[in-house]
C-alpha cells in the first residue's frame, strides 16, 4: 500500500544539524488515565456506533522518554495506550463485518480491542520556556475486533504498523511551574487517514535539581478514517478527558 505520510516532521534530517540536544541525560515517564468515549460508523454497513452499546472506558497511557546531549542522534519515547471495549445490543438494522453478516433483531456483544504503542523518535527544535519537538512515530495497531450472536461469530485481527508525523509544542509559564502543551500524530495515505491530539495543563514541582514530579489534565482526540485496517473498514473518534502523573529525573 502505497503510503503519503503527512509528517510534520518531515525534513528532519534537514532540521537535525540546526536542533538542540539535552545538555544532560534526562528520563521522562508518565502514566494517566483517559475518560474515552467512542463515534461514528464501522463495518461495510456503515453501523453506528451508538448502536453496538459500547459504553465509555476508562484506558491507561504510559510512555517513558529518553533525551540525551548526542548531536545529531534524535531522542526516543516508547507510549502504550490500552484501548479496549465490549458492546451488548439488539441490533436495529443489519450489521456487517467483513464476511458475516448480521440481522435486525439479533442480539450481539462486540468485543473491540485498538491497543497501540508508539516508538517516537524526535528533535528538540526548541528547548527553553518555548519548546517544539519534530519527529517521527512508528505506531503498532495490536488488537482484534470479535462480534458473537447466537448463531455465529466473526472476528478481525488489527495488527498493522504505521509511520506517522509527530510535533509537540509546550510554553511554560515562568516562576509557577505550570505549562502549556498540545502533541500530535497524523498520517494520510491512500484516502485514508489517522489524527491522534492531545492537549494539556501541566504542572511540575522540583524536589532536587534533577528531580521533577508533576500532574496533567487534558483531552485526546483520536480519529480514525479507514477503508482498511486489517478487515476494518470505519471511521472513528475515540475522545474524552484526561489526567496523569510525570516525572522527570
Amino acid at each position: 500500500m502505497k503510503r503519503n505520510v503527512i509528517a510534520l516532521g518531515l525534513g528532519m534530517a534537514l532540521l537535525s544539524g540546526a536542533a538542540q540536544a539535552d545538555t544532560v541525560l534526562g528520563v521522562y515517564a508518565g502514566a494517566s488515565q483517559w475518560s474515552s468515549g467512542l463515534s461514528g460508523k464501522i463495518g461495510i454497513t456503515d453501523t453506528d456506533f451508538s448502536t453496538l452499546g459500547f459504553d465509555d472506558e476508562k484506558n491507561n497511557v504510559l510512555y517513558v522518554a529518553l533525551e540525551h546531549p548526542v548531536p545529531l542522534v534524535p531522542n526516543i519515547m516508547l507510549k502504550q495506550t490500552d484501548l479496549s471495549t465490549t458492546g451488548n445490543a439488539t441490533l436495529a438494522g443489519d450489521v456487517q463485518f467483513d464476511d458475516i453478516n448480521f440481522t435486525s433483531g439479533e442480539a450481539l456483544m462486540t468485543d473491540f480491542d485498538l491497543t497501540q504503542t508508539d516508538a517516537t523518535f524526535y528533535y528538540e527544535i526548541l528547548d527553553n520556556w518555548l519548546n517544539l519537538d519534530l519527529g517521527l512515530t512508528l505506531r503498532q495497531y495490536k488488537g482484534d475486533l470479535t462480534a458473537m450472536s447466537m448463531s455465529e461469530s466473526e472476528t478481525i485481527d488489527l495488527d498493522t504498523l504505521l509511520p506517522m508525523g509527530y510535533v509537540k509544542g509546550q510554553i511554560d509559564l515562568p516562576l509557577t511551574g505550570f505549562s502549556l502543551k498540545a502533541d500530535a500524530n497524523v498520517i494520510s495515505y491512500s484516502g485514508d487517514s489517522i489524527t491522534d491530539f492531545s492537549a494539556a495543563v501541566a504542572w511540575k514541582a522540583s524536589f532536587l535539581v534533577a528531580f521533577d514530579v508533576g500532574v496533567e489534565a487534558g483531552y485526546r482526540r483520536l480519529n480514525l478514517d479507514l477503508d482498511d485496517l486489517g478487515d476494518l473498514e470505519t471511521n472513528l473518534t475515540i475522545d474524552g478527558p484526561y489526567v496523569g502523573f510525570t516525572a522527570h529525573f
